[in-house]
């Protein structure tokens, strides 16, 4: 297996396979006869192989075998990593053409914008610009159309006026003639000035006495308003006297009756206070009286009226007891048949 393997080197064993493939520029009847050759040259050779390619039943063969395999297998390992680190280098070479390829292309996008942009506003505003101008013109012609039209009215007033210049040139002519014979005015002018001078006068006269008049109007109507309402003042007060004339006639009757009432309670009340003097008299002699009787002090003040009834009623029912028994006593001592 190992000899058979050293001997003929498969496809992965190649350290070409993975490496860019480049064709010599040759002949192809030279190449195909040179290749012929080769072949024939190398079936006369015989080929021998080396004492240490040669498989044995030693682990130590098998393990110098597997070495020198894997020496192939880092050289061919090696010569990968180099296609790998050419191939890295190629790759970003082409990772940096496109990223700077990149970075034109939105350079150039966002001029292309920006060129788009710039166009779009120019476009706007040229847009823009010829509006104004057809506006602009639709105006003029309108403007245009107006002063013709005012050309046209203004001509008009003008013949018109001429016309009346015309109609009145007699009287320019009577106001000359007026100017020459009369020495108050030098020129026409003048005569002008003065009739124009009187007219706002007058003017002024004529409204001064509007509003004489509008403040004599106004003066009559206050006045008016005035005494209607001082009328009215005099005819609530006429009423309001008369309510309080005829309040007062009540009054004074009422108090007329009031005076009769008080007169007689003042006699009512001098003929009771009489009569209470004269019971306090007589309450204040019959006290007295009644303590000589007793042979007592009279002890009772002098304003005590209440105290000295209580004892003179006190008094009297004693003696009504005294009374009652001496009739009964009489009655008693009476014999049975008288």
């Amino acid at each position: 297996m190992s000899q058979n393997n050293l001997s003929k080197p498969t496809r992965l064993n190649r350290p070409d396979d993975h490496l860019p493939l480049d064709f010599p520029k040759l002949n192809p009847v030279t190449a195909v006869a040179d290749f012929e050759q080769s072949k024939i040259e190398e079936k006369q050779i015989r080929y021998n192989p080396s004492t240490w390619e040669v498989s044995r039943d030693y682990s130590r063969i098998h393990l110098l075998e597997a070495k020198h395999l894997q020496y192939k297998k880092m050289l061919l390992l090696d010569k990968f990593r180099e296609t790998a680190v050419q191939k890295r280098k190629d790759f970003d070479k082409q990772w940096a053409q496109v990223e700077k390829d990149e970075e034109n292309f939105k350079l150039n996008f966002r001029r292309y914008n920006r060129f788009i942009r710039e166009n779009n506003e120019k476009r706007d505003r040229a847009e823009k610009k010829i509006a104004d101008e057809i506006e602009l013109q639709n105006k003029r012609t309108l403007d245009i159309s107006l002063m013709k039209e005012h050309y046209l009215y203004i001509s008009n007033v003008k013949n018109m006026m001429e016309k009346r210049l015309k109609e009145h040139k007699m009287y320019e002519d009577y106001l000359q003639v007026v100017v020459k014979s009369s020495q108050s005015y030098k020129n026409l002018n003048e005569l002008l000035y003065r009739y124009e001078s009187l007219i706002e006068t007058k003017d002024v006269l004529s409204e001064k006495q509007h509003l004489s008049l509008i403040a004599l109007e106004l003066a009559r109507a206050n006045m008016m308003k005035l005494i209607e309402d001082k009328s009215l003042v005099l005819v609530g007060l006429q009423n309001q006297l008369a309510s309080l004339q005829e309040r007062y006639d009540l009054a004074y009757a009422k108090s007329l009756q009031w005076e009769s009432n008080v007169s007689k309670i003042q006699d009512i009340c001098t003929h009771e206070s009489t009569r209470a003097y004269l019971v306090k008299n007589s309450i204040d002699d019959t006290y007295v009286a009644m303590c000589r009787r007793k042979c007592i002090e009279p002890s009772l003040p002098a304003a005590d009226f209440e105290g000295k009834l209580v004892f003179i009623n006190k008094t009297l029912g004693d003696l009504e007891n005294v009374i009652a028994k001496m009739k009964n006593s009489k009655r008693e001592k009476k014999p049975p048949g008288q």
